[in-house]
Parts: structure tokens; sequence; C-alpha cells
């Protein structure tokens, strides 16, 4: 059995942590270290949403799993398509993309279609 959430969030600092929790709360079905690279991913995603999207703004991210897998789609208002970026064991940042090359079954980015914007979203699992 599928099932389905929607969130629509402010882009603020907060939003990653909201995110993880929820999936935390309402994914438990699913295998715990596929839970556990959902949750990671997510975060990351939605933590590029924020960090690179226009301020004040608003995120939305759509999660539908089964006790297999798990897709999430996280979109912004900024039409910039994700660029990756070189990091070394110090860098603080940029490795959000290659987490998701590693983990995810597939990815990508796709534009927004109501509105200005884009998608970056990702599945794992079968």
């Amino acid at each position: 059995m599928s099932r389905s959430m929607t969130l629509r969030l402010p882009a603020t600092k907060s939003a990653p942590a909201h995110v993880r929790d929820q999936l935390r709360h309402d994914c438990t079905e699913l295998p715990a270290p596929l839970l556990d690279d959902a949750v990671l991913l997510s975060s990351e995603v939605v933590t590029n949403a924020v960090v690179h999207g226009p301020t004040p703004g608003m995120i939305t991210v759509a999660v539908e799993w089964d006790s297999a897998s798990l897709a999430v789609a996280v979109g912004d208002e900024s039409a910039a398509v994700p660029v990756p970026r070189a990091s070394d064991a110090v860098s603080e940042g940029g490795r959000g993309l290659q987490l998701l090359d590693v983990l995810a079954s597939s990815w990508g980015v796709r534009p927004a279609a109501a509105a200005q914007g884009k998608v970056v979203w990702f599945r794992l699992g079968c």
C-alpha cells in the first residue's frame, strides 16, 4: 500500500529539521537503512532549497512511499539548477549532490509545474 504526504514550509533554517522529524514519524514501515538514507538526503535537498532559494520563500516537499521504496520531490522558487561543488575533508558544505549520486537509485531536477522554480527529486529502494 502506497502512502504520501506533502509539506509546504517557509524556507527557513528550521525546515530541514521539520522534514526529518516528519519522515521519522510517518515512514515507520520503511526498513531502517532506507529511512536513514531518506532522512539524510531529504535534509540535504531541503537545506539546498533554503540556502540557495529566494528569501523569503516557500518550499514544498512531496513524499510517496511503500514498504520498500520512497520518492521525494522538493520544490523551491528558484529556477537555478543545482551544480555539484568540489569539497574536501574540512568543507562544511558541497556534499549534497555527491550523496544523491551515491545513495539514491535515481535523482534529477525538473522545472516546477505550476509556478516559477524547480523541483529536485530522488528515489530510494526498488
